[in-house]
C-alpha cells in the first residue's frame, strides 16, 4: 500500500489566505526577519504558529477569522529583563499591549489572588514601576495587529530572550567544565 506524505503548510500560504492589509503586510515582514535571523517557525496548533531557538520558544504568531495578527513573545519579567526594558524605553508600548484577564478560568486563578471565583478580575501587577489591575495570570503582552514600534519593541524582547538563552547555554557549558577540572 502506497504511503501518503502529508504536505505542512507554509506560514506564508497560511498568512495570504487568512489575513488582509496591514496585518498580512506586518505578519509576512515579521516571518521575514525571523527567517534572515535564523529562528525557525513551527506550527503550534491550528492557528498559531512558534518561532524558537535552539528548541526554545521566543514567540507566538496567530491570527483568528476576524483578520487579527497577535504576535506574543515570551518574556520572563526578571529584574535584568525589567532594566533591560526601561533602558530601551520600551515599558509603554508593553503597558498599551498588556493581556487583561478575560475570565478564561477563575477557578485557577481566583484562589492565587486571594478572591472567589465570582469575584475575580485578574491580577494587580507591577510592570516597570507602574502597577497596573487587570492582568492576566497566562499572557503578559500581547501584540495585537502591532504597529511599526510595536513590531519593534517585540524584535528586542526576542533579541534578548535569545541572547538569554545563549547566556544560559554559556553558563551550564562553563560550570560542566568547571566540575570536571575540579574531579580531577
Amino acid at each position: 500500500m502506497a504511503e501518503t506524505k502529508t504536505i505542512k503548510p507554509k506560514i506564508e500560504d497560511e498568512i495570504a489566505e487568512f489575513l488582509d492589509g496591514d496585518a498580512k503586510k506586518t505578519a509576512l515582514a515579521f516571518t521575514v526577519y525571523l527567517r534572515e535571523n535564523k529562528l525557525p517557525i513551527s506550527r503550534y496548533s491550528h492557528d498559531t504558529w512558534k518561532a524558537s531557538y535552539k528548541g526554545k520558544g521566543l514567540c507566538r504568531i496567530m491570527w483568528l477569522k476576524t483578520g487579527s495578527l497577535f504576535i506574543i513573545p515570551y518574556a520572563d519579567y526578571t529584574k535584568d529583563f525589567n532594566e533591560f526594558i526601561t533602558m530601551a524605553n520600551l515599558q509603554e508600548i508593553i503597558w498599551n499591549n498588556l493581556h487583561k484577564c478575560r475570565r478564561c478560568n477563575p477557578r485557577a486563578c481566583a484562589p492565587q489572588a486571594k478572591t472567589s471565583a465570582e469575584l475575580f478580575k485578574g491580577f494587580t501587577r507591577n510592570y516597570f514601576g507602574k502597577e497596573i489591575d487587570g492582568t492576566c495570570k497566562f499572557w503578559n503582552a500581547v501584540f495585537c495587529n502591532p504597529d511599526i514600534k510595536a513590531i519593534d519593541c517585540i524584535k528586542k524582547m526576542i533579541e534578548y530572550k535569545k541572547q538569554t538563552i545563549i547566556n544560559n547555554e554559556w553558563r551550564k557549558h562553563n560550570e560542566v567544565n568547571i566540575s570536571k577540572s575540579l574531579e580531577k
